[in-house]
């Protein structure tokens, strides 16, 4: 199985990534992060890291069309930015994570969403 983890590179993230590896699946990372939770798997044959953003509409758009299943676990993650600009931040976890809906739903792929 091809799997799309967005936020792969967080706390939950790099666990789901773990085991979907264990099974044997292909797994691809997405996140913003130095992907230091999922460096163990670099040289895994069966798993890519992209440092890129949900909001890179193409690069989700081909990730998504060529995955068998999706976890949308991507979010900002440092509470700072909730506190300095809440609506900001808010507004682009919420709209970000309606496009990757809107992409998986079009993709006809089942979807993790936390």
């Amino acid at each position: 199985m091809d799997v799309l983890v967005t936020g792969g590179g967080g706390f939950l993230g790099s666990f789901i990534c773990d085991v979907h590896i264990e099974r044997g699946d292909k797994v691809v990372a997405l996140d913003l992060s130095d992907g230091a939770k999922v460096a163990h798997l670099d040289d895994h044959p069966n798993f890519r890291f992209l440092s890129t953003t949900v909001t890179d509409e193409a690069t989700m758009r081909e990730e998504i069309r060529t995955s068998d299943l999706v976890y949308h676990l991507a979010a900002v993650a440092d509470p700072r930015r909730y506190v300095e600009d809440p609506l900001h931040t808010l507004q682009l976890d919420l709209i970000a994570g309606l496009h990757v809906v809107d992409w998986v739903v079009e993709a006809k792929r089942p979807l993790v969403f936390t």
